[in-house]
């Protein structure tokens, strides 16, 4: 028989408590599997969570190296676009030292092309031709200006605009003339 005493009653410690209690035998394997389970699952958590804590190191070094490479990238595009334009004005420098050689073989054959006594006050290049205004001596030496520039091809084709005969005192006669040599590139 048990007797209650409602008044005194001592505490009892938890941990005794549980230390008395006492599984009925037929709860042994179940408990058993539940603990096998718990323990699998604890150690399968634990490989994954050290698997996770893994991989996440490996992004964040990954990731570093993909923004260090698209840094890297960038200063290339930047590099590049220099490197574009530094080579685009390098071509318009070669195209602009080739026009200046162009232009002055051309004003050489054209200095070249103009006889003794003869003489250019003008030179004016519009998007056909060259015109050339001077003066000569008569105009034989006119001439042979004209010869000289229909003997060479590179500087266009002559024709004679006009001319006018020109007198001052106390000089020999002029003639001055005004010419256009089509075909040049001006």
């Amino acid at each position: 028989m048990s007797s209650f005493d409602y008044l005194h009653g001592e505490r009892a410690n938890p941990l005794a408590r549980i230390l008395d209690y006492r599984l009925p035998a037929r709860m042994h394997g179940a408990c058993l599997a539940l603990a096998g389970a718990s323990f699998f699952v604890l150690c399968a958590w634990m490989v994954e969570a050290y698997r996770l804590h893994d991989a996440l190191g490996s992004q964040a070094a990954l990731q570093a190296r993909l923004d260090a490479t698209t840094a890297a990238v960038e200063r290339t595009k930047l590099y590049y676009d220099r490197v574009v334009r530094i080579v685009a004005i390098d071509r318009q420098v070669r195209e602009i030292v080739q026009s200046g050689d162009r232009r002055a073989r051309e004003l050489a054959q054209i200095a070249n092309g103009i006889p003794p006594h003869a003489w250019l006050t003008s030179i004016a290049a519009d998007g056909t031709g060259v015109e050339l205004d001077g003066s000569a001596r008569d105009l034989s030496t006119l001439a042979l200006a004209f010869r000289s520039f229909s003997g060479t091809g590179s500087v266009g084709a002559p024709s004679l605009i006009r001319t006018e005969s020109q007198r001052v005192p106390g000089r020999a006669p002029l003639v001055k003339y005004s010419m256009r040599l089509t075909g040049t590139s001006p």
